[in-house]
């Protein structure tokens, strides 16, 4: 009784009416389309061959959908490599930058004078 209570001034009660009602809605589409091809006026055999060409449609989409997904995963793939392989040469430029010796650094060492024993 506290329940529906709560329910009443919460608005609980009605989202949770208008949630059957959706799903009787959906079941009972779902069941007449269901009902409607099998009592069809078309013969057995014309509602297998309709799904078959449907079936058959459908796989062929299927593979299409398919196909795209392939030439654009290998067309990021190629991108991602590319970019890749430039990061890769900016680095090594950076870092041959780094570690190269300066003229500064060179220059002291021709400056001293070679220790004799």
């Amino acid at each position: 009784m506290l329940k529906d209570v709560l329910g009443a001034m919460t608005g609980a009660n009605k989202k949770r009416e208008n949630r059957k009602i959706a799903a009787g809605i959906s079941a009972g589409a779902l069941l007449g389309a269901i009902a409607g091809i099998l009592f069809a006026p078309k013969a057995g055999k014309e509602t297998r061959e309709d799904i078959r060409v449907g079936a058959q449609i459908g796989a062929e989409k299927a593979k299409e959908a398919a196909s795209h997904a392939a030439e654009f995963a290998k067309e990021k793939y190629g991108e991602a490599k590319d970019k890749y392989e430039e990061v890769k040469d900016t680095l090594k430029q950076k870092i041959h930058h780094e570690t190269a010796p300066t003229p500064e650094d060179a220059a002291p060492a021709a400056e001293e004078p070679e220790k004799t024993e």
